[in-house]
């Protein structure tokens, strides 16, 4: 079982570029298209050294990829780099995919909208191919809108899809969705044009078919859609975050929660792309919680270490004890630990005790240890919020490469502390 997250890496040290239309000249979308296939290699590096081997790649990857906008023949130009990605890829036994925006909409009435979206399924099936991938790698596309009739919508869809190119059929898969297509649609579709499906979670809750099933019913019939050279099922896991409107999607993936739905499909044989909000985080944390112990204890007590400071120094210091001795630590052990100070409410004094720590047991510059203190003072004097603080922090540790210390103070950041 693979696990996965889509696009963006909350790691500092990778970052794709973009540019808006009025400066998208050749040689700044050459600059652009160089730098990202660069970030993407390191990013995947860090995936495999993570045990993280899904990942959905940015549709930005190429700025206007689509687009008459560029007339760069990327494909040819940075044949070598994709191709060497495709290696990496295949080497590390990943499985890649990409998903199309919103605005990709095969079934529209409008033909310059069908047209628009056949050329970005084209953009993103020939990255696809640039890298050299099989059908196991695939591009996820929700059937569309209703336009005042679902079964006219729906054959619309199939008639445009029979149409397709090759290339594109070859790692189209569709997706159930919050709004207007259940999985029971879907499944009708995909009857119809032998395309593999994928099922997501939280869209299936907040629009459940009308034939009755269980989940588990419903995911062996989405299992069958997947022929050999498809690979096996992929499915989109994720939450609702309570505090939002419906379908928003949580900012970690709750370990109990994400346990009882391996648990409940045992036997069930799929890779699970996790859609949260707090992406490589919750990936690691997953594949943690598979593995029963720990892999990398050390690496993720710098990840967490924060949280545990800003609860209580007694608690910091049991947990830095236990994480850098040579027992096992148990995954859902620690993760019960950081789920529980995450709900609790903290104070100021709680905020201010965890950041003298930070100020006075790193080994600052002084110009940068300064501006935290002046930062810490116009916290205490109510002139600075704490996402302010936190924020100033944050731009340290990149101007002085702490890239660990950043990975410690974003997650606080996505705790809402």
């Amino acid at each position: 079982m693979k696990i996965g997250y889509a696009c963006i890496c909350l790691d500092p040290q990778f970052h794709f570029e973009t540019c808006i239309q009025k400066f998208a000249t050749e040689s700044r979308l050459r600059n652009i298209i160089r730098a990202n296939l660069a970030t993407l290699q390191k990013l995947l590096e860090y995936n495999a050294g993570h045990s993280i081997r899904m990942y959905r790649l940015s549709s930005d990857l190429i700025p206007f990829g689509s687009s008459p906008v560029n007339t760069i023949p990327w494909l040819e130009e940075f044949a070598a780099q994709f191709q060497s990605l495709g290696d990496y890829v295949r080497e590390h036994g990943m499985r890649v995919s990409l998903h199309p925006g919103q605005y990709c909409v095969i079934n529209s009435p409008r033909e310059e909208v069908v047209t628009r979206s056949i050329d970005e399924l084209l953009y993103h099936a020939s990255i696809l191919e640039a890298m050299g991938l099989d059908a196991t790698h695939k591009m996820i596309l929700h059937v569309g809108g209703i336009y005042g009739d679902k079964q006219q919508a729906m054959q619309r869809f199939a008639r445009v899809y029979r149409r397709l190119d090759p290339i594109i059929q070859k790692h189209l898969i569709i997706e159930n969705d919050d709004r207007y297509y259940t999985i029971e649609d879907v499944l009708y579709l995909s009857a119809q044009l032998s395309i593999p499906v994928v099922f997501d979670n939280l869209h299936h809750a907040i629009l459940p078919p009308a034939l009755e099933r269980s989940q588990l019913e419903w995911l062996w019939l989405v299992a069958d859609t997947w022929k050999k050279e498809d690979g096996i099922m992929k499915i989109h896991f994720c939450q609702q975050d309570v505090k939002k409107r419906k379908g928003a999607h949580a900012m970690h993936i709750d370990a109990d929660t994400f346990l009882e739905f391996i648990r409940e499909r045992e036997g069930l044989d799929m890779d699970i792309m996790l859609e949260v909000k707090d992406k490589n985080i919750s990936a690691i944390k997953c594949r943690n919680l598979l593995e029963k112990t720990l892999q990398d204890a050390q690496a993720e007590w710098k990840r967490y270490r924060l949280l545990f400071l800003l609860d209580s120094t007694r608690l910091y210091e049991v947990w830095n004890t236990l994480m850098h001795s040579s027992c096992g630590i148990q995954s859902l052990d620690f993760y019960h630990v950081c789920e529980d100070i995450g709900r609790r409410v903290h104070t100021a004094s709680d905020v201010l005790r965890m950041l003298q720590h930070v100020i006075q047991n790193m080994d600052w510059t002084q110009r940068t240890a300064n501006l935290l203190l002046r930062a810490v003072t116009a916290y205490e004097a109510r002139e600075k919020s704490l996402e302010q603080l936190l924020d100033t922090l944050l731009r340290a540790c990149e101007r002085e490469q702490r890239y660990d210390l950043y990975d410690a103070v974003l997650l606080l950041k996505t705790y809402e502390v």
